[in-house]
């Protein structure tokens, strides 16, 4: 599945209203300004553009209905239901990849729609990115007046702002060389994924003790799929066994768990896992510890600090730790697709695209003007922060640390992207080459994210001393 804009590499969205390493706390006000400014005006550069792909979409769903309406009159079963898809996709912003047997009107209205809408996207990027060098300017004279007067701490701070727009506007001009050539469908990363792949660790489980792993390199080669935890990692193989990673203070031990036919594991902070037992199992401190669960056929897993929460379809809930405040009430729970949480708050998201955020400690929600102005499809969540992607690829942090939710920094390569992650402090996404991309307070992470190239699958954590990355290599990169 691939979202209405797929065809442009990198589209832009509002940038953050306040930087969250930096900025939290309002402590460098000037700094607020610039970014706010900063985000109004790319909301005005991109007014136009949104307008035109609304047009554009009005245009491409005239055109199929009277084809919908022929295949209909015709008694054409297999051609009306995909029309009727293909229109369903669009009101939704998640068109599907055409098949090659589709009808040829269909086809050739498609590539007419998808040839019209880069064309838009091309040139918003292009118009957006201008901002990008005069933000940057405008930081180095913000840095240059707070050092100035003395102002040394808060000069550091906008220092690290601009270092991080820096590397972007170079990922911003690497993006325009990148012919669509070299992007890969998500259908064609699925399968790669699929076929599975090695396991590779980098990074620290504790202060001192990096993470290697050297019975890595005598596991199977059919990994498919790893989620990476504050005190645990799990990788899954083809074959629905997993593994499990224990460790103490004095060495790491690799744990197979191939007789645990995992069901589900959960989106946060904390490691639950869901089994065909009936049982939930909670990892932490690195050792596995098993629950009595209820819920017969969950939909949705997730772990907050030592609180864990299942829903079934009709959003019954079954938590595990933490006080009856954990539980968000029945409205955020109905007709749920996906749940995430942090280290304490949960996030829920329903079908129709509805994201709300509920404090598990104090038993409220917590409102989010971001949120409510879009129909998300993935939410993703780490220690303090989500990272979201709304229906129309726009990728949108939210932070959560404080007493309300307001909006984190997300790059603008971020956007678009094939996979989201949050682990910690950190956030990473797959780009539309396949590539892997991260963001957030640790360098080195991001770094190590940059190597791991095109790898099938990957995670990372960073905070409360562990900080590593994990991933399946991608045995033809």
């Amino acid at each position: 599945m691939i979202t209405c804009r797929n065809a442009a590499l990198f589209i832009f969205s509002t940038f953050c209203l306040i930087f969250p390493s930096a900025a939290r706390s309002n402590e460098v006000a000037e700094l607020n300004d610039l970014l706010n400014n900063y985000a109004e005006k790319q909301k005005e550069i991109s007014l136009p553009f949104v307008e035109s792909r609304n047009a554009l979409r009005a245009k491409y769903e005239a055109m199929l209905k009277p084809l919908l309406a022929n295949a209909t009159r015709q008694g054409n079963l297999s051609q009306a239901l995909v029309v009727k898809k293909e229109l369903e996709g669009l009101s939704l912003g998640r068109l599907s990849e055409l098949a090659e047997d589709v009808p040829e009107d269909l086809s050739r209205l498609r590539n007419i729609y998808d040839s019209e809408l880069e064309k838009i996207d091309t040139k918003e990027k292009e118009e957006l990115g201008k901002l990008i060098p005069l933000l940057i300017e405008s930081l180095d004279n913000l840095e240059i007046m707070l050092t100035k007067n003395a102002r040394l701490n808060d000069a550091v701070v906008v220092n690290s702002v601009k270092v991080r727009f820096q590397k972007e506007s170079t990922n911003f001009v690497a993006s325009q060389s990148t012919s669509p050539s070299e992007t890969i469908s998500r259908s064609e990363l699925e399968r790669r994924r699929e076929e599975g792949g090695k396991l590779r660790i980098e990074g620290a489980f504790l202060p001192g003790m990096p993470a290697m792993i050297p019975e890595l390199d005598k596991l199977p080669s059919d990994f498919i799929s790893v989620f990476a935890f504050r005190s645990s990692w799990v990788a899954l193989r083809a074959n629905g066994k997993s593994l499990v990673i224990g460790l103490n203070r004095d060495k790491t031990v690799v744990e197979s768990t191939d007789d645990m036919n995992i069901r589900l594991i959960g989106n946060g902070y904390d490691a639950f896992i869901y089994t065909k037992d009936k049982m939930l199992h909670r990892l932490v401190n690195w050792e596995l510890n098993h629950l009595n669960a209820t819920i017969s056929n969950p939909i949705a897993l997730a772990g907050g600090h030592a609180t864990g929460l299942l829903l079934n379809s009709r959003g019954d809930p079954e938590a595990r730790g933490g006080s009856t405040l954990a539980v968000p009430p029945e409205d955020f729970r109905r007709n749920i697709k996906a749940l995430a949480s942090t280290k304490h708050t949960f996030l829920t998201l329903s079908e129709d695209g509805v994201a709300r955020i509920w404090n598990m400690r104090e038993g409220r929600e917590m409102k989010s003007p971001e949120l409510e102005a879009r129909k998300i499809e993935r939410i993703e969540g780490g220690q303090s922060h989500y990272l979201i992607e709304d229906i129309e690829g726009h990728v949108i942090a939210i932070d959560v640390s404080g007493s309300s939710a307001v909006s984190g920094f997300v790059p603008n390569f971020a956007h678009s992207p094939h996979q989201i992650r949050a682990g910690g402090n950190m956030s990473a996404v797959q780009m539309l080459d396949g590539t892997w991309k991260a963001w957030g307070e640790d360098n080195a992470l991001s770094d190590t994210v940059d190597r791991a190239g095109k790898a099938n699958d990957l995670d990372l954590y960073s905070g409360e001393s562990s900080e590593y990355v994990i991933w399946i290599e991608n045995p033809t990169d």
